[in-house]
Formats: structure tokens, C-alpha cells, sequence
């Protein structure tokens, strides 16, 4: 048998579900959990597992932001971009830059 590991998470903690804490949880999860805890009659626990934080944009395509006009000037940046390997190259290294500066 191999070893036994056990792996400890800073400040992690099981909570009940409560109108307070479920909007932290994706409604799929926890609809699936009520689903499933029914069906198997067991509880059932889902984790939350998420790195806030980033913008909703960037996940978005251009053609939904653009009926918001409040982005049409940065997509008309983002259209103005000719040479698109350039473009990817400086972002690596911008990439680079900043995760050489994090402090891991």
C-alpha cells in the first residue's frame, strides 16, 4: 500500500449552506448538490475552489461587448493590432515580467 497523505489547507472550513454563503458557490454546483443529496440520501459537501479577482471582459467575446458601448473604444484598439505575433510576443514578456515579480 503507498502512503497515507494527508494535506492541510489554511483556514479552510466546512459550512452549512445558508441564504448567506450559497451566492459564493456556482448555482450549478449547489443545484447539483440539492439534486444529488436527494437522489443518494447522504450529505453531500461541494467546495468552493475559485481565484476572484479577474475582470468578466476579457472572458467575453468582442461581438457581446460590442453591444455595450462602453467598450467600443478598446475593442477599436484591439482591432488596430496588425501584427498579432508582436503583439502576443510583448505580452509574454509582460506576462514574465509580472510573474517574476510575484512573491511565492
Amino acid at each position: 500500500m503507498g502512503s497515507k497523505e494527508t494535506i492541510t489547507t489554511k483556514g479552510a472550513k466546512w459550512n452549512i449552506c445558508t441564504a448567506e454563503n450559497v451566492v459564493q458557490f456556482s448555482a450549478v454546483a449547489t443545484y447539483f448538490e440539492k439534486f444529488l443529496q436527494k437522489e443518494i440520501i447522504v450529505p453531500i459537501g461541494i467546495i468552493l475552489s475559485a481565484w476572484g479577482g479577474t475582470d468578466i471582459e476579457p472572458w467575453i467575446s468582442a461581438r457581446t461587448l460590442g453591444q455595450l458601448g462602453k467598450h467600443h473604444p478598446k475593442l477599436k484598439q484591439l482591432s488596430a493590432i496588425d501584427d498579432m505575433e508582436e503583439f502576443s510576443r510583448k505580452i509574454a514578456v509582460a506576462q514574465k515580467a509580472w510573474d517574476d515579480s510575484l512573491i511565492l
